[in-house]
């Protein structure tokens, strides 16, 4: 065996048939041929069915449970590749990955595969934490999807952004992003209470402080609690946009910024401010200062009911006198601040003093 002869080097083996185990995307390729699968061998929903286990991956951790054999020393060094834990870590979730959106791509792309096959979505989508247990339901990960979802087996793919974020950050952000967000609203009798339409942008700095800055157009709506009759009124559709600014959260002090407005028409605007800023005096403490402006002018807001005798052309005929809904525009500035302190005993046992 040459592999084992001192007169043999490593690239002599390899051009002989030797596996590339030394390195350490090569390595995980092979694990995870296995671990994982492949267009040719793949643990199936049946098979897990029959009492497979869920098919999970990480090469750090799998190779610091696999006992060693070999010891990483100046003289492996010289001949081998050698890579952090981390390294070994960001190399197994990329190559885990580019496997499973391989395996998602081959499938849909095989003839008359029109089912999906299960064992490509998130287990804990439809069975408990506990795999052991085959009951039916709804999982923590599926939060914030319809009902009846089932999203795909997507943790490595995640994985694999945050790497590709950490390694490429930019010259001057970590992290950049875009979003088109829709948002209905409707009170449960089904009453249109509006649409939003947002396009925000939010970017991280270098030194982990964030802004975010959206647009947003909202057509006219109704509302159906401004009175409290169940009276639903028309309200004027509006642009505007929204700034946060955030600085870096894992600092002493941590303070926000955000500000809200609102153009209904002219001379009709809302606007609103809010900041925080929170000391983490010790490592149980946090003491927050909350504070908070507000200033609204134009907009037509109801004021109260009233009693109007004139509103009857016939006052035997109206056995109740009407009442009539008066509306004013609205002018309103307010000021307000909340100071928190929270000192954290225990993950479960916390004391919070608030005072506005």
């Amino acid at each position: 065996m040459t592999d084992t002869s001192q007169k043999t080097t490593y690239e002599q083996n390899l051009e002989r048939g030797m596996y590339p185990t030394a390195n350490v995307q090569q390595r995980a390729a092979l694990c995870l041929s296995c671990h994982v699968g492949n267009a040719d061998k793949f643990a199936t929903h049946r098979i897990m069915g029959a009492g497979h286990p869920r098919l999970s991956f990480e090469l750090d951790t799998f190779l610091a449970l696999m006992p060693g054999h070999h010891q990483i020393d100046k003289d492996y060094a010289q001949r081998k590749p050698t890579y952090s834990r981390t390294a070994v870590w960001a190399y197994g979730q990329l190559e885990s990955a580019r496997v499973q959106a391989q395996m998602v791509q081959q499938h849909f792309s095989r003839d008359g595969a029109t089912f999906p096959e299960l064992a490509l979505f998130s287990c804990h989508s439809c069975h408990e934490s506990s795999m052991h247990k085959l009951d039916w339901m709804r999982g923590l990960t599926t939060t914030g999807n319809p009902p009846g979802s089932v999203p795909l087996n997507d943790g490595h793919l995640r994985m694999a952004i945050l790497v590709a974020r950490q390694l490429d950050p930019g010259a001057y952000t970590l992290e950049k992003g875009a979003a088109f967000e829709v948002t209905q609203n409707r009170n449960m009798s089904g009453l249109d209470l509006g649409q939003l339409y947002e396009l925000n942008g939010r970017v991280k700095l270098r030194n982990f402080s964030s802004i975010l800055l959206a647009a947003d157009v909202a057509p006219s709506r109704f509302d159906d609690r401004e009175v409290g009759d169940g009276t639903a009124l028309e309200r004027g559709r509006y642009f505007g946009g929204r700034l946060e600014l955030a600085s870096d959260p894992r600092g002493r002090v941590y303070a926000t910024l955000a500000n809200q407005t609102q153009i209904i028409g002219a001379g009709t605007y809302a606007t609103s401010a809010q900041g925080s800023v929170v000391v983490h005096a010790l490592r149980q403490l946090d003491i927050e200062l909350l504070p908070q402006l507000t200033w609204s002018a134009g907009e037509y807001r109801y004021a109260r009911q009233v009693n109007d005798p004139m509103a009857c052309p016939a006052p035997p005929m109206c056995p109740v006198t009407p009442e009539n809904y008066w509306f004013g525009k609205l002018t309103a500035n307010s000021v307000s601040a909340t100071f928190r302190a929270s000192y954290t005993f225990t993950p479960h046992s916390s004391l919070s003093v608030a005072t506005s």
